[in-house]
């Protein structure tokens, strides 16, 4: 496997969606077979000092309009099993490589680890998603869809959950990211995340408890 690049920022920018595909849990416990051939760029490494939710205008922000037609449907969520072998290690991973604390570079160099972090790491055009989805190069979502869906959620709120937080996240590409998500769920995505709270009705305690930015509980789902 290719080892990716050490000291990449990563960019928090996505898609969302209006578009409905299956989230049927798929098991694996090998990774994905082109893991070998992807591109370093398309599996970003945060090194440390990095600011993971870099955004990069100052502009106005949110647009008042998105192009929907550029969001494509969500692909089933995957559980790598034994990618990630101790709790301890795929915390250490989540830190090093997502957040940012110490460096991911020197974490990889014990190739050990570099499974682990292959398993947090997928990109759009998988037929599977992890926990972080490489939306374009250095830039990434947090796949809460795909992890309601491994919570027990109902197809329908783990897609709509999907779609909502894309478009947001798509929206906001301003520094002045919590305003703007704030201003982003009202308009141009109000559509979608009203069709998120209906639909995620029965489910609102799962949705409340997917939290990527704490702990490493979001990433077992998917790297147990």
């Amino acid at each position: 496997m290719v080892k990716a690049a050490a000291a990449v920022v990563v960019l928090i920018a996505a898609c969302g969606g209006n578009k409905t595909a299956s989230t049927e849990t798929i098991t694996e416990k090998v990774p994905p077979a082109d893991v070998a051939t992807r591109s370093p760029d398309s599996l970003p490494v945060v090194d440390s000092g990095v600011v993971l939710d870099a955004r990069v205008d100052s502009g106005a922000c949110p647009p008042a309009t998105l192009d929907m037609s550029l969001i494509g449907p969500m692909h089933p969520p995957y559980r790598h099993t034994g990618m990630c072998t101790s709790t301890a290690q795929l915390e250490e991973t989540v830190n090093r490589c997502v957040r940012g604390i110490g460096s991911c570079g020197d974490w990889l160099d014990d190739t050990a680890n570099y499974e682990c972090q292959e398993c947090i790491f997928s990109v759009r055009t998988d037929t599977v998603w992890g926990p972080v989805v490489t939306y374009q190069p250095k830039r990434v979502f947090y796949n809460r869809g795909g992890a309601a869906k491994l919570s027990g959620a109902s197809t329908a709120c783990a897609e709509a959950l999907y779609r909502a937080d894309l478009c947001v996240r798509l929206a906001c590409t301003c520094s002045s990211s919590i305003t703007c998500e704030s201003k982003a769920a009202d308009a141009p995505c109000k559509a979608l995340v009203t069709a998120k709270d209906t639909a995620c009705a029965a489910d609102k305690n799962i949705v409340a408890g997917l939290d990527w930015n704490t702990g490493s509980a979001f990433y077992a789902l998917f790297c147990p």
